[in-house]
């Protein structure tokens, strides 16, 4: 990706941004049950999987909650991101995304 650079001399250029995309799904356990803890400890976090491709506006994403039928939902995501799961128990691990 290049860096824009504007020209004095060029007039009437309007950059305009688009929205990102929405993220969902939902957590699940190898054996299809709920986790023996509660939803509203996990947080998940979008992390730039490459800053150098991200927009400056769009680094800092917020973490969401889970909901507690262990869904989620991370809004307006633009760009290479990796969804990382904050709250989990020291003995549990994310297998797949």
């Amino acid at each position: 990706m290049q860096p824009l650079s504007l020209l004095s001399m060029m007039l009437g250029l309007a950059l305009m941004r688009r929205s990102g995309s929405d993220v969902s799904g939902s957590i699940v356990t190898d054996n299809q049950t709920p986790p023996p803890f509660p939803a509203s400890r996990l947080r998940m976090s979008p992390v730039a999987a490459d800053p150098d491709k991200i927009l400056p506006t769009s680094v800092y994403m917020p973490l969401r909650a889970v909901k507690p039928d262990w869904s989620f939902n991370i809004p307006n995501i633009a760009g290479p991101y990796l969804i990382r799961v904050d709250g989990l128990p020291n003995d549990w691990m994310v297998k797949a995304v």
